[in-house]
C-alpha cells in the first residue's frame, strides 16, 4: 500500500496515510511501543505485504508480521557487534572483555556465550594483569566502572560531566593500566 510509510532514526515511526500523521511503531526502551534496538539503519517491507517488514539497527535485524504490534529479534543469539576495544586476560586465555558500540561491555569466558556486564555504549575494556577478577569497562565520555569479583561492572570509579578526572573526555576516552601497579589507571582527559 503506497500510503504506508516507515521512518527510522532512534525509533521507528509509521504512517498509514502517506505521511500526514505518524505513530510510534517501535521504541528503543520499549516505552510506549514494542522494543526494537535503537539506531535504525534500514527498513524494508516484505514484497507484496503491508504488514510484514524488517528493521536493521545497531542491534541487528528485527521483523514484525503484524504492522509493529510485536517484533522478533532475528539476530538474537548471534553475538555480533561493532567492537570499539578488546581487553585480554594475562592469566586466563578464555577471558576477555569487549566494548561494543551501542551494545555494552561484554565478557567472553570461552565457548559461544557472551554476557553483557555493563550497558550503554561499551568503550575501552581492561582486565587486571595480576588478578583477573578485577575488570574495568567504560561508557562514553570517560565514565569508568569496575568489578573486583569478576561480576558485573557496577562500581563507578570515574564519572563524566563533572570536573577534573570526572570531566567529560572524548567519546572513547583513552585509559590504561599502569604496567607496574595494576591498581593505578592513567586516564586521558583534557
Amino acid at each position: 500500500n503506497a500510503d504506508h510509510v516507515l521512518v527510522g532514526g532512534i525509533n521507528i515511526w509509521r504512517s498509514t496515510n502517506g505521511g500526514t500523521s505518524w505513530t510510534i511503531n517501535a521504541h528503543w526502551t520499549g516505552s510506549g511501543a514494542p522494543y526494537v534496538h535503537a539506531d535504525i539503519h534500514a527498513l524494508e517491507y516484505l514484497p507484496g505485504s503491508a504488514t510484514t517488514y524488517y528493521a536493521g539497527s545497531d542491534g541487528g535485524l528485527s521483523r514484525t508480521t503484524n504492522s509493529g504490534t510485536a517484533w522478533s529479534d532475528l539476530s538474537n543469539g548471534l553475538q555480533i557487534a561493532q567492537i570499539y576495544r578488546v581487553g585480554l586476560s594475562a592469566t586466563n586465555q578464555n577471558l576477555l572483555l569487549t566494548g561494543w558500540q551501542d551494545n555494552g561491555t561484554n565478557r567472553w569466558t570461552g565457548g559461544t556465550t557472551w554476557a553483557e556486564v555493563l550497558g550503554g555504549d561499551g568503550m575501552e575494556a581492561i582486565i587486571d594483569h595480576s588478578n583477573a577478577n578485577v575488570q574495568y569497562g567504560e561508557l562514553y565520555y570517560g565514565e569508568i566502572n569496575r568489578t573486583t569479583t569478576g561480576g558485573n561492572l557496577t562500581t563507578t570509579i570515574v564519572q563524566s560531566g563533572g570536573t577534573g578526572v570526572n570531566a567529560d573526555g572524548e567519546w572513547v576516552t583513552p585509559y590504561i593500566m599502569n604496567p607496574l601497579r595494576a591498581a593505578t589507571l592513567l586516564v586521558g582527559k583534557a
